[in-house]
């Protein structure tokens, strides 16, 4: 089961208010963050992320790529197999 359109958008907008960053892309599906050459606080601010994901109790995660200067929080529900 995946999270309908507007149901995903209320997530991401009750996240990123309890969640500041000024250099974050909003998508349909996804939400980059990002951290001009500094990968170590991409990781870093990517695991503080899931901390408040989890304190709001969202179905959200957000995911980190080792080397990557950005973050990307989507829905942690996916389609059945």
């Amino acid at each position: 089961m995946t999270l309908q359109q507007p149901i995903l958008q209320e997530h991401f907008e009750k996240f990123r208010k309890d969640f500041h960053s000024t250099k974050v892309n909003v998508q349909d599906h996804w939400m980059t963050y990002g951290f001009y050459r500094t990968p170590h606080l991409a990781a870093s601010a990517c695991c503080d992320a899931n901390k408040k994901i989890e304190e709001l109790k969202l179905p959200l995660v957000a995911i980190h790529s080792q080397g990557s200067d950005t973050f990307v929080v989507q829905s942690n529900q996916t389609p059945d197999i």
